[in-house]
């Protein structure tokens, strides 16, 4: 009788080892399934950045034009063309003198 116990222990025992182990199972795949559509969100978030940056690039290169540049001087600042053309000096190195060029 006591033998019968036993048995009925370690079939209980294994029924309880099966339940845990179907436990973690479905718990691993609902984390599987959120870990996927987190990823998913943030591959679809990089791309929209990446979209963005690359249209801020072209915008910068756009604006890194000279003929933009002087444009914007012209209009938007007042600055205009100097009358005279600028004077450069240059060092002399033998006199340590600078000297118009």
């Amino acid at each position: 009788m006591f033998e019968k116990q036993k048995n009925w222990l370690k079939i209980l025992l294994l029924i309880a080892l099966i339940g845990f182990l179907f436990i973690l199972y479905v718990n691993n795949v609902i984390n599987i399934k959120r870990i996927a559509k987190e990823n998913l969100e943030l591959k679809e978030n990089y791309l929209g950045i990446k979209e963005i940056n690359l249209l801020l690039t072209k915008k910068i290169n756009e604006m890194e034009e000279p003929e933009k540049i002087i444009e914007n001087a012209i209009n938007k600042l007042g600055m205009k063309f100097p009358e005279k053309k600028p004077v450069v000096l240059q060092k002399n190195h033998k006199k340590g003198l600078p000297k118009k060029g």
